[in-house]
C-alpha cells in the first residue's frame, strides 16, 4: 500500500502543478479561500480514504474529520430518507435518486468559515475542480482571454493518463478501487468495525453506503476551452515527466 500512497501523493502534486500552470496562463487564482461554491459531497476510492486517514492523523485532524463524517452518516438528511441497509444487486431507482441528491449537497468537510477540513488529502475529484473540469458557477474573476461562457481548463490528456495509470496499479488490490461518498469512505477506512456495526444496525441511509459507478469520468472537461492549447498541453506534459523523476 505504501507504493500506492506514494503514487497518489504524486498525483496530488501533479494537479497542484497543473493548477499553477493554469493560473500563470490566466493571471488569476483558480480557487479563492473561503469560497466553497463548488464543494459538494465528492466520491473517492477506498485507497483515497486510507490516504486521508494517514495525512489527517499526521496533522492532528483525524478525530475532527471522522466526527464530521460520523455526524453526516447518522444525520437524517432530507436527501436520504430510505433505510434498507446495503442494496444487493441492482440499486433501486429511488436510492440512486437520493444518492444523486447527496452528491449535489454541501460537503460536510467544509466548516462554518468555508474552510476544508480534509484539504491536504482531499479526493482527486476535488483537485479537478477548476483545473481539468470547468466550474461554470465559479465566482472567480475571468482570466486572460476568458469569457463568461468560455472558461479555461488545463489540457487533461497527460493528467488523465496519470490517473488511469494509478487506477490500473490499484487494481492489483481490487478492494482499493471501490468507490463511495467521501465521508463514508473516510469513516470506513478509519473505523472499519464501527462502520460495519452502523451498517448492520441499519443506522445509515442506504444512499450513503452504496458504492458509486462514477469512476473518474467527471474529472475531465469533455469539450475543453483552453486559452492556449499548445502551451498549456506542453506544460502539463512536462509536469508528468517531472513527476516521474
Amino acid at each position: 500500500m505504501l507504493k500506492a500512497f506514494m503514487e497518489l501523493s504524486a498525483l496530488h502534486r501533479l494537479f497542484d502543478g497543473a493548477q499553477g500552470v493554469l493560473e500563470k496562463e490566466l493571471g488569476t487564482p483558480v480557487c479563492f479561500p473561503r469560497c466553497g461554491r463548488c464543494c459538494h459531497v465528492p466520491d473517492c476510492m477506498v485507497i483515497e480514504g486510507a490516504n486521508m486517514v494517514s495525512f489527517l492523523t499526521g496533522e492532528g485532524l483525524l478525530t475532527k474529520a471522522t466526527q464530521i463524517a460520523e455526524d453526516w452518516l447518522l444525520t437524517k438528511h432530507k436527501e436520504a430518507t430510505i433505510f434498507r441497509g446495503m442494496p444487493v444487486g441492482v440499486v433501486p431507482a429511488e436510492i440512486k435518486n437520493e444518492w444523486l441528491q447527496l452528491m449535489a449537497s454541501r460537503c460536510p468537510f467544509l466548516d462554518e468559515k468555508a474552510k476544508c477540513v480534509i484539504y491536504s488529502s482531499r479526493p482527486l475529484m476535488c483537485h479537478a475542480l477548476g483545473v481539468s473540469l470547468d466550474v461554470r458557477y465559479c465566482p472567480r474573476p475571468l482570466g486572460r482571454g476568458e469569457m463568461l461562457n468560455r472558461r479555461a481548463v488545463i489540457d487533461n490528456g497527460p493528467l488523465r493518463q496519470a490517473v488511469e495509470a494509478f487506477k490500473k496499479d490499484c487494481q492489483r488490490q481490487p478492494e482499493w478501487t471501490i468507490r463511495g461518498l467521501a465521508p463514508a469512505i473516510l469513516y470506513r477506512a478509519a473505523y472499519p468495525d464501527k462502520w460495519r456495526g452502523l451498517v448492520d444496525d441499519n443506522r445509515i441511509a442506504s444512499a450513503k453506503i452504496i458504492g458509486t459507478a462514477l469512476d473518474f469520468d467527471l474529472m475531465w472537461q469533455h469539450d475543453p476551452n483552453e486559452l492556449d492549447d499548445q502551451g498549456i498541453a506542453f506544460s502539463t506534459r512536462q509536469l508528468v515527466a517531472n513527476s516521474k523523476n
